[in-house]
């Protein structure tokens, strides 16, 4: 339990403190729908130049049971958390009962490094889709930021 100044409330919950922020929930159909995906900041050292690039390698999972063969994941990267305006980036890859990766590269004249300072959100839009007919079965907004620890 927190013990610093101030009153506290007996509750069943514990004192916390940190960033909060609303959650939005919603039923979604049994068929195919993105469960989670990792999104990974990597930091590449150029040794030609003595420079820096980035990546984001992004890897979604299924919903359990999904039939993953013959679907296609979307991604769609925005300057803002927001998603608004014309995607920076953009890259699909096929879902095929593997554990799928997309890589994005980022073009150095988009790259903010999140620093306290200069704490920067990129949008993400993620999509599941057939292939053949284009047919969005789910969308995910969310958003990242370029920090390796």
């Amino acid at each position: 339990a927190f013990r610093g100044p101030g009153p506290h409330m007996p509750t069943l919950y514990s004192n916390v403190t940190g960033i909060w922020q609303t959650v939005w929930m919603e039923a979604v159909a049994a068929q195919a729908h993105l469960e989670q995906v990792q999104v990974v900041p990597v930091r590449h050292l150029v040794r030609d130049c003595e420079g820096v690039s980035w990546s984001l390698e992004l890897f979604p999972q299924l919903a359990g049971g999904a039939e993953a063969d013959t679907l296609l994941f979307e991604v769609n990267l925005f300057l803002n958390s927001s998603c608004k305006g014309k995607p920076l980036l953009c890259g699909e890859v096929l879902v095929c009962g593997r554990q799928p990766k997309l890589c994005l590269d980022l073009p150095p004249m988009i790259v903010r490094p999140w620093t306290p300072e200069d704490p920067h959100l990129y949008g993400l839009l993620l999509q599941l889709r057939l292939p053949s007919s284009r047919l969005l079965l789910d969308e995910v907004k969310s958003y990242t930021a370029l920090r390796t620890v």
